[in-house]
């Protein structure tokens, strides 16, 4: 009995940690999702020709990026609730963050890496040569043969449209 109790108190930290670990990968992609957006913005480029656009855009991250952290917080609330306080399931529960931390801010100090500006962020290597005007062209054309052979109604391709945001 003893040992199918210490395996789940395992498993119960195990995947504690493993929740931090996600919630920071989340914040992370969330933070570069917001600096792609503000040099993009800021480079003119327009979200039309990106191939995937988020819902919500930037707003979405932005809201996400807020809450995020109230997790990270509140993760290990549980051991403040009663009259004794665990320190070892605490810090169990919240080494993702110092590891993390400590991950990031000593690649930044080795490497002496700095944040790029969004003017400076390069955004056109890799992209086909073809003229902006092209690809709108292009786009227009392939919108309005989409809606041509569609035969279905307005409702039903706001459904084809609101059915990829929720998976």
């Amino acid at each position: 009995m003893s040992v199918a109790a210490s395996g789940a108190k395992v498993f119960v930290h195990l995947t504690s940690c493993v929740t931090v670990f996600g919630l920071l990968v989340w914040m992370s992609i969330l933070l570069c999702h917001i600096a792609f957006r503000r040099a993009q913005s800021v480079q003119g480029v327009d979200p039309v020709y990106i191939a995937y656009r988020a819902p919500f855009s930037s707003v979405g991250s932005y809201i996400s990026s807020d809450f995020l952290p109230v997790l990270l917080i509140t993760i290990g609330a549980e051991v403040f609730v009663g009259d004794q306080f665990n320190y070892q399931t605490f810090i169990l529960e919240q080494i993702g963050i110092s590891v993390y931390l400590a991950l990031y801010l000593g690649y930044k100090f080795a490497a002496k890496t700095s944040y790029a500006r969004a003017v400076d962020v390069d955004l056109i290597t890799g992209v086909p040569a073809i003229t902006i005007a092209e690809e709108k062209a292009r786009y227009e054309a392939s919108q309005k043969e989409k809606e041509e052979t569609n035969p279905h109604t307005y409702w039903a391709r706001k459904l084809y449209r609101l059915v990829p945001w929720l998976f």
